[in-house]
């Protein structure tokens, strides 16, 4: 695989986490369940690290020094993803059953890039990474069904 393909798959998987991340972050500002908030705020702050070491690892694929790209250039969702208006959701299950679906995108993204030829460092990123975004979705996709029987 040549190396602007691999930077193209880890520019990817870096608008993947941040899009996850602003899930989590608007899910923690919507509940009013004080474990939900801090089981999302959990999880934003790991996608928080997993899009600095994507970032880490792109700038050392570029041949740039290790500073990851400017907050302003990777920050919050990227345009063209519309998440939904967290503030209007008075259901605990519907603002879970969010969460879970921005991590089955992200799932999805981990899966795909975990099947290619990538270096040895992002690939072990990338199967690192995906094994917590895995748990994680089972956890929402567990606590989901909980709140939807309650």
């Amino acid at each position: 695989m040549e190396r602007r393909d691999v930077i193209a798959v880890v520019k990817d998987l870096i608008d993947t986490v941040e899009n996850s991340k602003e899930a989590f972050r608007l899910g923690a500002k919507a509940t009013d369940n004080a474990d939900v908030k801090m089981l999302f705020l959990h999880y934003f702050h790991q996608r928080e690290q997993f899009a600095i070491e994507l970032q880490h690892l792109a700038s050392a694929l570029r041949g740039e020094a290790s500073e990851p790209e400017s907050k302003e250039s990777e920050a919050g969702y990227h345009e063209g993803n519309s998440f939904p208006s967290f503030s209007s959701a008075t259901d605990q299950a519907a603002i879970v059953a969010e969460c879970e679906h921005w991590e089955d995108h992200s799932v999805r993204k981990y899966c795909q890039a975990v099947d290619l030829p990538l270096p040895d460092i992002v690939q072990h990123a990338v199967q690192t990474q995906g094994l917590e975004i895995k748990a994680a979705h089972d956890k929402l996709k567990s606590l989901r069904n909980l709140t939807r029987a309650a």
